[in-house]
């Protein structure tokens, strides 16, 4: 996108210097100029740049920019008129440099998980129309989203590693979230439309390991955003700079908020298991030498299952009903009817985030796919290799942690046993651990077999 970009703009230089040359032999303005001229010197300036190229670059027809770019997925479906809608509100809105539209899902498979994710990617954009009608910061998710092309040249910048001007983050995987970030602290407007009432369409995860994938992109990304990697804190320190200039920027502390904790988030569920499994040993084995200032997971697992699964599913639902998005009881049903999906699928993404956040930190290379648009070969062979060449690892830590959990309760020396027991905290180890085990063992058996 940026070498396009920047070959754009080239061709805009060239054709405003021909335009000059044009004007002057002929001693007329630009305004005399007629549309017949503008093309003739728009095909000599593009032919121009692609000869000083040499071949390294190929383009033909218009590739100007125009004052507004939408930006979309190849599976995308938008509403009527959404250009025009668009174009009006960037006119009457200069503050505004990205137009975030709230966006509906658009179904191909209509297999368990995909059922599943359009139901919780139509409650996300429901919880974020509440948040940013309540004051909250507008999110940029990378589609369905109208730019200004003034804004984003405003908030340009000399990639330090090739000396090359670049407008989208080359050095981050979530780019979106790093243009978003730059654009506010510039003092402009992300704002949220939600009047074509999911007429924007997007596709979404079709298997659980492209949701993973997701997922993992993003814990990766945020991590970018905030750290350096290992090897670079000696001589940078820990924090990107982005992060810094973030923290101290003029933005509303209400808006750094809301990002720390959308960022933070994926820390959180990364940390899941190992924070589980230390607690499993300080519960179990030093409960009476814990200080009280120290919560124990098995209070945060209760309080989550209460608030989480309880408590906000019956507040989304009342928020839907008064949205008019749904009746209340359709509301409901439909939150009970998901909850053990849901349960089971955040219960079994820790070690996955787990690892994005461990392989910026160590450098280490990944790579994702883009999202399948369409099933590809089914059968329970097929599922069945796939699984197994993507959950080895998974399965290998669970059963680690399974075994030792099954010698703790049984085979320990005296002292030493973590076991369900009248004068014994070894319930409050136990069930926590075991939960998170569980979710990640059964998630690729329950929701990878499509």
């Amino acid at each position: 996108m940026n070498y396009c970009l920047a070959f754009s703009n080239r061709v805009e230089d060239e054709m405003l210097r021909l335009t000059e040359l044009e004007c002057e032999s002929r001693g007329c303005a630009y305004e005399d100029l007629s549309a017949e001229d503008d093309d003739r010197l728009y095909e000599q300036a593009l032919q121009n740049m692609v000869d000083a190229d040499e071949g390294k670059t190929w383009a033909e027809g218009n590739i100007r920019m125009g004052e507004i770019i939408l930006l979309i997925d190849c599976d995308t479906r938008v509403p009527i008129d959404c250009l025009l809608y668009g174009a009006l509100e960037m006119y009457e809105s200069p503050e505004v440099a990205i137009l975030q539209h709230g966006s509906g899902v658009m179904q191909v498979a209509h297999n368990i998980f995909e059922n599943g994710i359009t139901y919780f990617t139509d409650i996300v954009y429901t919880a974020i129309k509440y948040g940013v009608g309540t004051g909250d910061v507008a999110p940029f998710v990378g589609h369905n989203a109208f730019l200004r092309w003034k804004a984003i040249q405003s908030v340009a910048f000399v990639d330090p590693s090739d000396k090359v001007t670049k407008w989208w983050s080359d050095s981050h995987v979530s780019e979106d979230f790093d243009i978003s970030l730059r654009v506010q602290m510039a003092g402009m407007v992300c704002r949220l439309a939600t009047y074509h009432n999911g007429g924007f369409q997007e596709g979404v995860s079709l298997t659980v390991y492209d949701e993973l994938n997701r997922w993992e992109k993003y814990a990766y990304g945020c991590n970018e955003l905030v750290f350096h990697p290992f090897y670079k804190w000696p001589y940078k320190g820990p924090v990107t700079r982005l992060f810094l200039r973030f923290l101290w920027s003029n933005m509303p502390v209400t808006s750094k908020v809301s990002i720390l904790a959308y960022i933070f988030t994926y820390y959180a569920i990364a940390a899941g298991m190992l924070l589980t499994l230390v607690n499993y040993i300080l519960v179990g084995l030093f409960f009476q030498d814990l200080d009280q200032f120290y919560t124990p997971s098995w209070g945060i697992w209760v309080s989550l299952l209460v608030v989480f699964n309880g408590v906000a599913s019956i507040a989304t639902s009342m928020t839907r009903h008064r949205l008019k998005e749904k009746s209340f009881w359709v509301a409901i049903l439909e939150a009970c009817k998901w909850l053990p999906f849901l349960l089971l699928f955040f219960g079994g993404i820790s070690i996955n985030c787990a690892k994005a956040l461990l392989c910026h930190a160590f450098s280490v290379n990944i790579e994702w796919a883009s999202t399948s648009k369409e099933l590809g070969p089914t059968g329970i062979y097929i599922g069945l290799n796939k699984m197994m060449h993507r959950f080895k690892w998974t399965f290998l830590i669970c059963i680690v942690i399974a075994a030792g959990m099954m010698y703790m309760a049984f085979g320990a020396p005296w002292g030493w046993t973590i076991a369900p027991g009248k004068f014994s905290a070894g319930t409050y180890a136990i069930v926590p651990l075991a939960v998170q085990v569980s979710c990640a063992f059964a998630l690729p058996l329950f929701l990878g077999l499509t």
